[in-house]
């Protein structure tokens, strides 16, 4: 499974009544899922709720971070409002991407929250070297134009087969999917939340990732035959 590349949401969450269950102790079971099935991923981590002796525990571990937002304020899709200039969104990125650098190490991608994002934040992030922007649902057209325009690198994640929760996932077969892209040699992106499959239960994470190692198999092994 090393070619499935994996985009994670929500470290520790969004919620901070509920992290009592979602944090650290609870996110190492579901890192032990991706990682004992050899799954290369990038986690998206909120600054306004990650600790420095987190960002330490990241930096020894097969995990790239991305900033994912600054607060990710339930109550507003836009991470950053409209009525702040472009200036004071670089100054503050710069102070996140100081941070994590120091406790951490680089990092160079944003995961926007909701996936919406704009023109000013796109300028924001090339400013503070953040040039890998990850989409998904809900990103403009517009916006994914301009900032390929720019010269940044976006990771496009979209359901029902490379983004949702491991359950509906399934039911929508994207691990056969995904299997048939892994066995003619692509690398495709799956975009997951961390804290969606441990509320569900991580044994649906499982189930989906090992059905699809087994239906990737069997492709394979149908594509030597032919």
């Amino acid at each position: 499974m090393k070619n499935l590349r994996v985009r994670v949401d929500d470290y520790p969450g969004t919620k901070p009544a509920e992290f009592y269950k979602h944090n650290l102790e609870n996110y190492k079971r579901f890192h032990e899922v991706l990682h004992s099935r050899g799954i290369w991923y990038t986690l998206g981590v909120i600054p306004k709720y990650v600790t420095d002796e987190e960002l330490e525990w990241f930096g020894n571990k097969q995990i790239d971070l991305s900033i994912h937002g600054i607060d990710h304020d339930e109550r507003y899709p836009n991470e950053f409002r409209a009525h702040q200039t472009e200036l004071q969104v670089i100054k503050l990125l710069d102070h996140v991407c100081f941070r994590f650098e120091s406790k951490y190490g680089e990092v160079d991608s944003y995961i926007p929250p909701h996936n919406v994002i704009d023109r000013k934040t796109c300028n924001a992030l090339m400013e503070n070297g953040l040039r890998c922007l990850y989409t998904g649902p809900g990103t403009d057209p517009e916006v994914v134009k301009y900032a390929l325009s720019i010269g940044m690198e976006v990771i496009d994640t979209q359901p029902p087969v490379h983004y949702g929760r491991s359950d509906e996932l399934f039911t929508a077969g994207a691990h056969k999917n995904l299997a048939y892209l892994l066995s003619i040699g692509e690398s495709p992106w799956l975009g997951l939340h961390w804290t969606w499959e441990h509320n569900i239960g991580l044994q649906h994470l499982e189930k989906f990732l090992d059905h699809m190692i087994e239906q990737c198999s069997i492709m394979e092994q149908t594509n030597g035959q032919g």
